[in-house]
């Protein structure tokens, strides 16, 4: 999805530069037959030079651009050699250069004063390619686009049957999951709607401004939901810290924005750079969060894994097992999904690769997070009020983090857990943890617990650790 200017090349401009003389426009990618038209108006410039460049004809202009200042507009046209260019006589009035394209290709507009340094007129300009008014590198999206309207309804009509055989208003995480899969679909819909529109008029409307809006929710809320389920939101914990959510929205935004930006409004080549170094900042926060929250997740299940085990199930036979495999999905997707992003925002800002090329990696990029999203998150009869939150009731056992990582290294604690688990087999509890202590090596815990820990708490925090270890063996 990029600006308008982009997809039918169809704009009213006004130049007004004091010490500039030549102005290169956005290229635009031509068929063989198709027309251009530039119109000049409102001219404090006597004379304006104007080529239709291809890229080797550009190429060389703008290095003869660099070299020469106050050239007569004979000697531009002599030495720039564009073979469609013309100049024009302003001096009585407006004035226009129409003409036919030769050949295939990515055509650039020269502009440039004659002899005056400065440049200042009001240009319009219409390209039109022989049978459609978009850019020949936005074309083929004519014939891909339907089939991504078709994959991402297919999801979405997945999404909701499903949560129509086992409705429920009581998962959170399914509700806003589903609110994300709708604006998404939406955006596909509006933004091919104004690809076909802008392909056979170049007339304005709203559709662009609708998509643009609708693609910056749809990405803000999909990484969102990522982040909180990371958390174990519905999975391990029924309710969320708004500061959490929060620094995901952030993060998100942050990611997100600069290459919505990059993807649809020409920038400077250091304005580029700078969303781009803000888009990696995003998404390195972005992920340093990702990581952050399915370890603090992770620790929780490898607990209720260890209570499990304790008490002689296979730990591996159990739905809990599975919180394990959902936050390692989690975490491998949305890193593909970062990867082609940021891939693909470099293929377009260093290499000019095609829109169709561009628009293809995104939607597959969305449509994997969203397909690998949807079988994840699909409601069964048992996880209707929340995802697999097994287990649950008021006598849980509390742990610190440190009493995790002690138990899971103490070999005199394991036991060989063979019986199998079966459906209606009771579970132990999932166990409360208290993250006031967070793991530590040897060395700092002697620091600790010297610098803030008197004998007698060391002594008393032993026996409530030992304490823990007994109701576990008692398990």
């Amino acid at each position: 999805m990029f600006l308008l200017f982009l997809i039918s090349y169809y704009r009213k401009i006004t130049i007004n530069y004091e010490y500039r003389q030549f102005y290169i426009l956005k290229s635009f990618g031509f068929r063989e037959g198709g027309n251009f038209s530039i119109a000049v108006d409102k001219s404090q410039n006597s004379f304006l030079y104007i080529g239709i460049a291809n890229s080797r004809e550009i190429n060389y202009a703008a290095e003869v651009i660099q070299t020469q200042a106050n050239l007569t507009c004979n000697v531009v046209q002599k030495y720039l050699n564009i073979k469609l260019s013309k100049i024009l006589d302003l001096t009585d009035g407006p004035d226009t250069f129409t003409g036919v394209i030769p050949e295939s290709s990515v055509y650039h507009a020269l502009l440039g004063s004659c002899q005056e340094a400065f440049s200042k007129y009001d240009i319009e300009i219409e390209f039109i390619n022989p049978t459609s008014y978009l850019d020949s590198r936005k074309i083929p999206c004519l014939y891909f686009r339907p089939i991504s309207v078709v994959l991402f309804g297919s999801l979405i009509l997945f999404w909701l049957v499903n949560w129509i055989f086992n409705f429920t208003l009581k998962n959170p995480l399914h509700m806003y999951l589903t609110v994300t899969f709708l604006i998404t679909f939406l955006y596909i819909i509006i933004d091919t709607f104004a690809l076909f529109h802008q392909h056979k008029s170049h007339l304005l409307t709203n559709l662009e401004k609708v998509s643009i809006t609708f693609r910056c929710f749809h990405e803000i809320l999909l990484l969102t939901a990522m982040i909180m389920a990371a958390k174990g939101w519905c999975i391990i914990i029924e309710s969320i810290e708004p500061i959490e959510i929060f620094n995901g929205f952030f993060t998100s935004l942050l990611f997100s924005l600069p290459i919505l930006i990059l993807d649809t409004v020409p920038c400077s080549i250091y304005l580029q750079l700078a969303l781009f170094i803000t888009g990696f900042l995003g998404c390195f926060l972005y992920y340093n969060h990702l990581v952050e929250s399915i370890t603090q997740a992770n620790s929780v299940v490898s607990a209720h894994l260890l209570l499990i085990s304790q008490s002689g199930i296979d730990p591996e036979t159990t739905p809990i097992h599975k919180k394990y495999e959902i936050f390692k999905t989690i975490s491998n997707t949305v890193v593909w999904y970062f990867t082609m992003m940021m891939f693909r925002t470099v293929l377009f800002e260093l290499l000019d690769m095609p829109f169709y090329i561009m628009t293809i990696i995104y939607d597959l990029a969305t449509f994997a997070l969203l397909s690998t999203t949807a079988w994840l998150f699909k409601l069964k009869s048992t996880t209707r009020n929340g995802y697999m939150m097994v287990g649950q009731n008021t006598d849980s056992v509390e742990f610190t983090l440190d009493d995790i990582e002690r138990l899971n290294d103490d070999p005199e604690l394991q036991r060989q857990a063979t019986t199998p688990w079966h459906e209606g087999m009771p579970l132990p509890s999932q166990p409360r943890i208290n993250r006031n202590s967070i793991p530590n090596n040897d060395n700092s815990d002697g620091q600790n617990n010297e610098n803030h820990k008197t004998d007698k708490n060391e002594t008393e925090n032993k026996e409530e650790e030992k304490r823990n270890i007994d109701e576990i063996t008692e398990i």
